[in-house]
């Protein structure tokens, strides 16, 4: 269950224009080659799929009209299959043809869990997106236990390509659970030592109906991390320098008052980010969100084209309820749907709005 904000995103997490959102994440497939515990997007479609045709006249007026700063590729899972290749490889010719490079061209990224990137390798080598994240949710045997046996090795080759040959930066999210939150110190010195990785996103795993409950984090896991799992970091022996960013939002308020109340997040601000340099090169980020982001901030499309909030994300069922409109009802256009989203917002009970 990746974090679908991008750990590219932590230099600007605070900072707003209000002419254009900070990420679309566009969820392309309901299809994936594993069968994760902590999996929210077990649904089936609520409305023909968009077809590449289709999705590319959305992305023309998305580079032309509100250029994002960040469109991020989630899939379900980006590489099952050709099409949704075609498609990542597609967007990110248009996005170089229509923004030259500047300080409003649109990052291109993709979420995946790595283990069938090998099959489009030949591709990659001759255009890629600006950053992969790979979801790894512990050791190996973590990592199987809660994506199924073998998992771990089929990402491996890839995880290697990635580290020696990939150009763009290279992040690792691991959500946390109630099976790997204590081995994180360990989790974090593996992956820096067998395959270079310095850049690291933690999420926090959110129980749905679909997904295993007995992941969940418990009020005595979670202040074992911030009390003694979390502190032992600043002595953690490394080979780098290491970038850490843990995200917190509105969506579980216990948590995120859990970590102000230990001091790792900011205890008032609505959108905030608590920095912690280490003497050991340890960097840690905590991203906080009081507020809803959604539809001003992070956007969410659906396989089906529904245009959704970043809260509504893991409400599977409710897409079509949730949904500002669908693209093609828009005319696919991202400035429109982009508006609307806001007007909503306006006439709505959100306590924060930016001015």
């Amino acid at each position: 269950m990746a974090n679908l904000m991008a750990g590219s995103l932590n230099n600007n997490f605070q900072r707003l224009e209000d002419d254009r959102p900070e990420v679309i994440s566009i969820l392309i497939n309901n299809s994936c080659n594993l069968h994760c515990r902590h999996c929210y997007l077990q649904t089936h479609p609520q409305d023909k799929y968009l077809t590449n045709d289709q999705w590319m006249i959305f992305f023309s007026s998305l580079f032309r009209d509100i250029q994002p700063r960040v469109l991020c590729f989630a899939g379900k899972e980006v590489f099952i299959n050709n099409n949704s290749v075609q498609l990542l490889l597609d967007a990110i010719k248009m996005r170089n043809k229509m923004q030259p490079i500047d300080k409003r061209r649109t990052e291109i990224g993709v979420i995946t869990n790595g283990t069938l990137i090998h099959n489009y390798i030949d591709q990659l080598q001759e255009i890629s997106p600006d950053y992969f994240d790979i979801s790894i949710d512990g050791l190996p045997e973590t990592h199987d236990a809660i994506r199924g046996k073998g998992t771990f090795k089929k990402l491996q080759s890839n995880l290697t390509w990635l580290t020696d040959s990939y150009p763009g930066p290279v992040w690792i999210t691991n959500t946390l659970c109630s099976e790997n939150y204590n081995s994180l110190p360990e989790f974090l010195q593996f992956y820096d030592q067998n395959y270079r990785v310095s850049k690291f996103s933690i999420g926090f795993y959110k129980q749905t109906d679909s997904s295993d409950a007995h992941l969940v984090l418990s009020q005595s896991n979670i202040t074992e991390l911030t009390d003694s799992i979390i502190p032992k970091l600043s002595q953690l022996p490394l080979s780098q320098p290491i970038e850490i960013i843990f995200e917190m939002d509105c969506t579980q308020p216990e948590l995120l008052e859990h970590f102000a109340d230990a001091g790792f997040a900011h205890p008032v601000d609505a959108i905030a980010c608590n920095t912690l340099h280490y003497d050991n090169e340890v960097t840690l980020h905590f991203n906080t969100a009081r507020v809803p982001t959604g539809l001003w901030r992070a956007i969410r499309v659906t396989p089906e084209g529904f245009w959704l909030a970043g809260e509504d994300l893991i409400d599977v069922k409710n897409y079509r309820k949730n949904a500002i409109g669908k693209l093609d009802e828009y005319g696919y256009d991202s400035r429109k749907l982009y508006e609307a989203g806001l007007l909503s917002i306006e006439h709505s009970n959100y306590s924060y709005f930016p001015a």
